[in-house]
Order: structure tokens, then sequence, then C-alpha cells
């Protein structure tokens, strides 16, 4: 009896995690895991940990679920999706750096991109050429860490200044991870204090005052408008008028949008696909991600 293809987009927290559901709950196809980057799952929330120092690369990788049964389990990395058919029921894959594309069929499929970075509206971050101005890092993989970590580390302690735009979880997280590292670091967040999504005014009066007593400058309910200059004259400009001078700056504002399959309307997820991007759940709503590992395994 040929087996059922199950094709999981996405090599994240959501995927590994529903992954190991339908192996612990007997689901008797063959799952093929695709991800877009070239190193195995890991859990992204301590990315900042691994640019502090006090993690190390490997401390933050998930469980490897080839461990719990090769033989139903196939995980590809390095592989982009170009495009879905669900017609046809296939998925076009771009493969690293080898030319052209290939097909993969699957009879049941789930989605677990999340949702992909979108650049804030500051001019002067992309060049004419199209590429990011060089003093520009983001903070969402693997790499992106690698790369910041590298920069950091080819400059004098105390003497490497660096901008984090976005005032939230992941820009504190990095901004602490600079200052520990001996980056003269400061925070641009657009709204009236730190953490607006989760503290109110007074709690996020008393995080700035903390953090500038830490050695981090916090500015709020600016907005950064516009990056000029190269190497020592770079110079991220506020809409207040003031302008940073900085060698780095790290985009750690919460700015994203759906993949293109996530834009289709919710019926469109139907007749053989799931998507989890609605993981983590909300309390009242239960888990997409189990959810969807019980419809699979069923």
């Amino acid at each position: 009896m040929t087996r059922e293809r199950l094709v999981v987009v996405g090599n994240g927290m959501a995927a590994t995690r529903l992954v190991e559901e339908l192996l612990a709950r007997g689901y008797d196809g063959h799952v093929t895991v695709l991800g877009d980057e070239d190193t195995p799952a890991y859990n992204r929330i301590l990315l900042s940990a691994v640019l502090e120092g006090t993690h190390p690369r490997d401390a933050i990788a998930l469980a490897d679920p080839l461990a719990h049964d090769p033989e139903r389990l196939t995980v590809r990395l390095g592989c982009r999706v170009l495009d879905l058919d669900r017609g046809r029921r296939e998925v076009m894959l771009a493969v690293g750096d080898r030319p052209g594309h290939e097909q993969l069929a699957y009879d049941r499929l789930v989605l677990a991109t999340g949702s992909i970075p979108t650049l804030p509206p500051i001019r002067g971050l992309v060049r004419m050429d199209g590429r990011l101005h060089p003093a520009v890092n983001a903070f969402r993989s693997l790499a992106d860490c690698d790369r910041l970590e590298a920069a950091v580390s080819s400059r004098a302690p105390g003497r490497t200044r660096a901008v984090v735009v976005g005032g939230g979880l992941l820009g504190l997280q990095v901004a602490r991870a600079l200052t520990v590292r001996g980056v003269v670091t400061e925070v641009v967040e657009g709204t009236e204090h730190l953490l607006s999504r989760q503290l109110g005014t007074p709690g996020g009066r008393i995080l700035a005052r903390d953090l500038r007593r830490l050695g981090t400058e916090v500015y709020t309910g600016t907005r950064a408008v516009r990056l000029s200059g190269e190497g020592p004259t770079t110079g991220l400009s506020l809409d207040n008028g003031f302008t940073l001078a900085t060698d780095l700056v790290v985009l750690a504002a919460a700015a994203a949008r759906p993949r293109p399959w996530h834009a289709e309307p919710a019926s469109w997820c139907g007749a053989g696909s799931w998507s989890t991007a609605g993981w983590p759940p909300s309390p009242t709503t239960g888990s997409t991600r189990s959810a969807t590992a019980r419809s699979v395994a069923a």
C-alpha cells in the first residue's frame, strides 16, 4: 500500500512540534519537511542569547525529528517554495543555488512558514543597486545573527555604535545583547513607550529609565526616517530633528506581512491543506498546531 505523502512547508518551531506530534500519534504516512534556511531547526527566541554570548549555537537547536523515525520523515534544507499548484497537488521548489526548479507532489500539505519581515519606511535603507545599506542588519534568523556577530567582533569594544529600530521584545533583547558586548547602543521606538503591547505608560517609562542606567539610551515617540552616509559618517535621522551617529543599524520593528498563500481566502487551506499561521493559539481558540496534527493523524 502506498503511503500518504505529507509535505510541511517550513522548518521552524511550529513545524518541528507538529512533526513530533504526528510521529507520536502514529501517523503512518511519509512526511517531507521543507526548510528555507540551510541550518536545522532552532529556537528563534534565543537568538539574542547567542549574540550576547550566553548560549552557544548548538544550545538553541531543536530536537531532531529524524531521530524519532528516519524512515517516515525527510527534512530538506535550503529549499525555497516558489509556488503551489493545488490542482495538481504539487509544490514548486528552488533548491540552493541549483538552476531551475523541481516539482514535489503531495497528498496533504501543511503551511508552517509564518510571516515575511518587511523593511520599515526609512529612506536610505536600500541603495540604488537594490542592496541594503552596509550598516543595516536584520535580526530574524541564525544567519542574521551570524552577520551581526561578525560585524560586532570586527570592531573594537566600546568604540562601536548601534541603533536598534524597534522597542518591542525583540528590539530590547538585541539592545541588551549588544550592550553586554560593549557596543554603545541606542533604541528608537515609534510609540510613546517601550513594550507598548505589553506594558502601560508607567511601566514603559520605568523600563526606559532602567535601560539608561544600564548604558542603553532610549528615544520613544519618534521614528527613524532617513539613513545617510557610510562608514564613520553614517547617521540615522529621526523625525524629531535628531541624527544619531552609528556604525550599525539593527531592524527589530514588528513589521511583517503574510506569506502570499496566507493572504488567500480562508477556503484556500481546505481540500488537503492546512496552515499553522495561527500558532501559538490564543487561550480561547486552542492550538492550531495540535488541531492540525489531529486532522492529519486521523
